[in-house]
């Protein structure tokens, strides 16, 4: 009986604060994506003084699996890596899987939450060292002083802001219902980490005595930070910079989010970013004939991943976000150096490898991981990567094709690629499309389904040695490295670069009362070269961030 209770007070309990409605999600997230192509290249400024106010009333943020996992980690000092394994898996918004438009609270979340809750209280109480770290006293009854203060700290710590009385009387009480000392430490474990206060990023705001949208106040300007610099909770420094008035203003928020910055828990953030970003988690679900591509293993997928992960680090961490289009540097194991006809030492460990002048590799439409994404069968599909360009790196995406249009090519060798595609353009209702992505598909056919270089196609024709970015100067180009540099230089490029860590930042899609922010912040990224600390501290400084629609 007990634990059916534990799931149904977190079920109405979520209700209670405004959660997420499954029914509303649908109608919201349609809402956001319509926006998203041909609202966010406009302006939107148009001379009134709160043009960059921006947003609209998003729904209540829930912690993500990763989050989770981060949070309990720094909370208790528990691994509950294999417990947030087994959370239902969220959908994905343009590639992000914290889009709160999308978010659910189904049964099934609420009986993930209870077992990992349940088992994370085990594992703390098992563990003497960890038990005694994280209460701080030895205590000698289910509720006298040292649970007390336990909960206060732990309550004020999971719920990031200080603890309420009312919680910490009720938290107390119930753990005056065991039978022993640290079976009440573990009731309250277990009911905080199911408390919808520690599962969504509740924010009320402050009045604003000037009238405008409601400020957020310190504790919860210290979560938006935390969780956009190192997917976790506020830590105790963090908490005190909210508490002493550091982040009261626009100035103060940047100057604890530049130090924010210096931490390597920034490493989990932009691994997170990375594969939204990318769309890496596709690459889980991708299959390659072993006849064709022995070397198609899980631990040349994880090295893919973690390389295309290592370019958008380095881009943050040292040259600028813009760099990584034409970054010459590769990250590889053994198994990927073979895929690029790289020699590396012998053994597990990644090896940073400068690549120098080399004309087919350098920047991130060059790693194995994007061109293997971009390939969802053994038969490179030139459609598949313009429209990954447009989608994830220029941020324009392109509508499905019509009712009844085949949205593949031909099987290999029936019709060579360029004329099937040229059969596609000849149609009146797929040219609007086809003449902008397949050019630049066709140019990034000198790399096979796992990112190897060739010159001949699966139908054994010549690859196309040339491709073109339409509507570009100078848009002609010989492989990733070149359509690299041609890309940087558009400034859709720059703006894309914002769209895509505003969404991920944010936890939504951006709409029309988001453009003048998003001009503001692709202007950082052409100036700066995507330097993503200038980055952040501009879209930290903004309304958009410090205000709750």
């Amino acid at each position: 009986m007990k634990r059916r209770s534990f799931a149904l007070v977190l079920a109405l309990a979520a209700c209670g604060e405004d959660g997420p409605h499954t029914d509303e999600v649908a109608a919201e997230s349609s809402s956001a994506s319509g926006d998203t192509a041909a609202d966010s290249g406009s302006s939107g400024a148009d001379g009134e003084g709160d043009a960059c106010v921006g947003g609209e009333a998003a729904p209540l943020r829930r912690l993500t699996a990763t989050e989770y996992g981060n949070t309990v980690r720094d909370l208790l000092g528990i691994d509950a890596t294999d417990l947030v394994a087994d959370f239902p898996i969220d959908a994905t918004v343009s590639g992000f899987a914290n889009n709160a438009t999308v978010q659910s609270l189904q049964l099934g979340h609420a009986r993930a939450y209870q077992s990992a809750a349940e088992a994370i209280a085990e594992r703390l109480l098992a563990d003497p060292e960890l038990r005694d770290t994280a209460v701080g006293c030895t205590p000698s009854a289910p509720d006298d002083d040292c649970v007390r203060a336990f909960v206060e700290r732990f309550v004020g710590a999971a719920y990031r802001r200080p603890a309420d009385p009312v919680d910490v009387d009720a938290l107390v009480g119930l753990a005056g219902s065991a039978a022993d000392p640290w079976g009440g430490v573990a009731l309250v474990v277990r009911a905080v980490l199911q408390s919808p206060r520690f599962l969504f990023r509740v924010e009320r705001g402050l009045e604003d005595p000037d009238g405008g949208a409601p400020l957020l106040d310190g504790h919860e300007v210290a979560t938006r930070l935390s969780y956009l610099l190192w997917q976790s909770t506020p830590d105790a420094w963090l908490l005190e910079r909210a508490a002493d008035g550091s982040l009261a203003d626009a100035e103060g928020v940047v100057a604890v989010a530049r130090e924010a910055l210096e931490r390597e828990a920034v490493d989990s953030a932009l691994t997170e970013l990375a594969t939204g970003w990318l769309r890496l988690a596709d690459l889980d679900d991708l299959g390659r004939d072993p006849s064709r591509f022995p070397e198609w293993t899980p631990s040349l997928r994880a090295a893919m991943r973690d390389e295309a992960v290592a370019m958008v680090r380095a881009g943050a961490r040292e040259h600028g976000l813009l760099a990584m289009y034409t970054l010459p540097i590769a990250w590889v194991t053994p198994e990927l150096a073979a895929i690029y006809g790289l020699s590396v030492p012998a053994g597990e460990a990644t090896t940073e490898v400068d690549l120098g002048d080399d004309p087919d590799r350098g920047g991130v439409l060059t790693t194995a991981a994007v061109l293997a994404v971009t390939t969802p069968t053994d038969v490179t599909s030139p459609v598949r990567r313009g429209v990954f360009v447009y989608d994830a790196l220029l941020c324009s995406p392109l509508p499905p094709p019509p009712e009844g249009v085949a949205g593949e090519l031909p099987p290999p060798g029936e019709v060579a690629k360029i004329d099937a595609l040229e059969q596609h353009r000849s149609d009146p209702a797929c040219a609007g499309c086809h003449d902008l992505v397949d050019p630049i598909g066709l140019g990034l056919e000198r790399y096979d389904a796992i990112g190897r270089l060739r010159t001949m196609d699966e139908g054994g024709n010549a690859v196309p040695e040339y491709g073109r970015v339409p509507g570009l100067a100078g848009g002609d180009f010989a492989g990733g490295v070149e359509l690299g540099e041609r890309l940087r230089t558009m400034p859709e490029a720059s703006r894309c670069i914002a769209t895509q860590v505003f969404r991920w930042a944010m936890g939504r899609s951006e709409t029309s009362e988001d453009a003048c922010v998003l001009d503001e912040l692709a202007a950082v990224v052409a100036q700066t070269d995507g330097d993503y600390a200038e980055l952040v501290g501009a879209l930290v400084a903004s309304d958009v961030f410090r205000r709750r629609p």
